[in-house]
């Protein structure tokens, strides 16, 4: 954003303001942080402490689930949120939704918000509880601000050269001759992905052909004909419009088996755009062994048939 001459020029006479914080942020949703075992891991929580203290000046949140599982220290720092800003009391709910930042004077997190809910994260129980994807986006959307919305899963990742393409690339969604802003172009914008694993392996480069085939040829074509939807690529998303709505994937177990593609039959009924561009790509990493491709592949066409038994289709 500091490449833009307006944004520069906007910023050299207000010394006091940085630009991360006015335009972009970003949220690590770890479901499990600060939990006992066997959810929890405290290798996990070292990593996640270690990766917030390399980056203490940007815009870097933390927002994790609060639960009965999680341990001492962690209710200890919400407890102490609490009592500074007087809200809720010390055990006054068992769920909460918690934000937090990086400390450099403690060197630990900081809390800054609590939302107390009156239920666990994932409902349901054994193999019918909700799926932990989906959970985990909905417990990041809830302190996501700004127009829009990208979420990225562990496999992914970007050369910051796609990243100087972001600024002019979100104008497809409000390019600059619409005045009214409640009428966005699209909900959903995606584009191409390069999968980085095709180099590991005979199994990697088919599956990577096969995601190419799909995630890029396939997406292309339909959104030529005015009718693709998200199933699962780091989109863009219409922030607004997607709180509003549900989150941006379904989690009901069994019959949400390919969570995603819920959020395409939410734009295409009601009419809402989703297109594709070719002006950025992605990295997405994908299986390279064959017993880890077979049950991805087996997870896809599960998904299929579930499709079919939704209300939804």
């Amino acid at each position: 954003l500091a490449t833009v001459p307006k944004i520069r020029q906007y910023y050299q006479t207000r010394p006091e303001k940085r630009i991360p914080e006015d335009h972009c942020e970003v949220i690590l949703a770890h479901q499990t942080y600060g939990q006992d075992a066997p959810e929890g891991d405290p290798e996990n929580d070292d990593a996640v402490r270690m990766l917030m203290a390399r980056y203490p000046m940007d815009s870097l949140f933390l927002v994790f689930d609060l639960n009965p599982a999680s341990n001492a220290h962690v209710r200890g720092l919400v407890n102490d949120f609490l009592n500074v800003r007087r809200g809720y009391g010390i055990g006054a709910f068992k769920y909460g939704s918690i934000k937090c930042r990086w400390d450099p004077a403690r060197q630990d997190i900081s809390v800054l918000a609590v939302l107390p809910r009156m239920h666990p994260l994932r409902l349901g129980v054994g193999d019918f509880k909700t799926q932990g994807k989906a959970c985990n986006q909905l417990n990041g959307l809830r302190f996501a601000t700004g127009h829009y919305v990208q979420a990225l899963d562990c496999n992914m990742g970007v050369f910051i050269g796609e990243g100087f393409k972001v600024p002019y690339v979100l104008r497809v969604f409000m390019p600059f001759e619409k005045k009214n802003r409640g009428a966005p172009r699209c909900r959903y914008l995606g584009f191409r992905e390069h999968i980085f694993t095709a180099r590991e392996g005979t199994v990697g480069k088919c599956h990577a052909s096969a995601e190419w085939t799909f995630g890029t040829i396939y997406q292309r074509f339909l959104s030529g004909m005015g009718t693709r939807m998200h199933y699962g690529h780091p989109d863009f998303v219409d922030g607004f419009w997607v709180r509003n709505r549900g989150g941006m994937s379904k989690s009901s177990p069994v019959v949400n088996l390919s969570e995603d593609i819920f959020a395409g039959y939410n734009v295409r009924m009601r009419e809402e755009g989703s297109p594709h561009i070719d002006a950025l790509e992605f990295e997405k990493g994908r299986e390279s062994t064959f017993n880890a491709a077979s049950n991805f592949f087996s997870k896809i066409s599960g998904g299929s048939i579930a499709l079919i038994h939704s209300r939804d289709n």
